[in-house]
């Protein structure tokens, strides 16, 4: 059975949070226990452990703001289907749901012995110098009464939970109505889709604040090279000539997979001194390195339809290199130093990989890159 990954109650105070960060990415498969992404609420903020482990499953992204109990996501069993949409939805509270107000304070009783009706808590003190109120009777436990200073303030209370700075929760009914009015979709919105319209600008601007981050390895590329030359060999004269940047994006599309993101189809750009050449590669991790290489040589799959790109300066002998990051989300840069060494840099969205995964995905790819005979075992 899925388990449920939800905004925790924290208290009667807490009525929401933002969704800050997920450490593992959708698809990823977690351990029981394992933080798996990170919540703030009004001055604090927790990390969200899996309940049990499998696939994970996100529902909402990262930078939106949920009530208590909303599902942000899913755990389930390999080979296991999502649940409806219409049971997550029946597994939070209805839009608007408020949490329930109880004026008793901590350590009252609200129960009577058996047989006896519990007694109603006190609505008023008396008056300085008034007569005392009557005993209870025998067997009847008394809640305390109201503090005294919280009956004389004039103002009322504020609503419990606040707003986090700057992502309001709630605004006034002028702000509100404004803000939906500007964000509302020019047809209705389908059917139980009932989060407000507040909601779906706030992610939006999240998502619009998403940045670009980069990362890079030291690496050594001889064994890359030997190994290229030594395929180059053992498939002449009928088979292709491979590259280092072959055994490079391989090693990157494992990585990610490892990482439980799907390498879809990959753009390989090579920059030589006269100019540039480029090439796509529809299935980077095809069970035969051979065949993907071919495919690469003979252009069977457009450039255009490639969701990450590899760019290599290895031709030029230029050391680092941070490619740009334009409409995928990953991009890879390779590099050459002196004496076979050279870095590999990783540009990514925020929203897709936090700092740490980054990290494990690049050392990932610098173990396969100089230990390449992995790539095809």
């Amino acid at each position: 059975m899925a388990a449920l990954v939800a905004v925790p109650d924290l208290g009667r105070e807490m009525v929401g949070g933002l969704v800050a960060e997920w450490y593992r990415p959708d698809g990823a498969e977690v351990e029981p226990g394992e933080a798996i992404c990170r919540l703030e609420c009004d001055y604090i903020a927790v990390d969200i452990e899996a309940e049990r482990g499998g696939i994970l499953r996100h529902r909402k992204p990262a930078g939106s703001i949920e009530r208590k109990g909303a599902v942000l996501g899913v755990i389930v069993a390999r080979g296991e289907p999502l649940p409806a949409e219409e049971e997550l939805r029946a597994a939070e509270p209805p839009p608007g749901a408020a949490p329930v107000a109880d004026d008793r304070h901590e350590g009252e009783a609200a129960i009577a012995p058996a047989g006896e009706a519990r007694q109603e808590p006190v609505e008023a003190l008396p008056e300085p110098g008034g007569p005392a109120p009557a005993p209870a009777p025998e067997g009847t436990v008394v809640p305390f009464p109201r503090r005294a200073e919280a009956a004389e303030r004039a103002e009322p209370l504020p609503e419990p939970g606040g707003a986090i700075p700057g992502l309001p929760l709630w605004e006034d009914e002028e702000q509100r109505a404004a803000a939906d009015a500007e964000a509302a979709p020019a047809q209705e919105p389908p059917p139980g889709d009932e989060q407000p319209a507040r909601f779906a600008r706030i992610a939006r601007e999240a998502a619009a604040q998403a940045e670009v981050l980069s990362a890079h390895v030291c690496v050594s590329w001889t064994r890359a090279a030997e190994a290229a030359e030594a395929l180059a060999d053992e498939w002449h004269p009928f088979g292709p000539r491979p590259r280092i940047e072959d055994l490079a994006l391989r090693a990157i599309a494992r990585a990610l997979a490892e990482a439980g993101v799907e390498p879809g189809p990959a753009g390989m750009v090579i920059v030589e001194p006269e100019s540039d050449r480029s090439f796509a590669v529809e299935a980077p991790l095809d069970e035969e390195f051979r065949r993907m290489v071919r495919a690469r040589i003979e252009g069977q799959a457009p450039f255009e339809r490639a969701d990450w790109v590899v760019v290599s300066l290895l031709p030029l002998g230029v050391e680092r290199l941070e490619p740009r990051l334009a409409g995928g989300r990953l991009a890879f840069g390779l590099g050459a130093g002196r004496d076979g060494s050279g870095t590999i840099t990783m540009r990514y969205d925020s929203t897709m990989f936090g700092e740490g995964d980054a990290g494990r995905v690049l050392a990932r790819v610098r173990s396969l890159v100089e230990n390449p005979y992995r790539l095809w075992g």
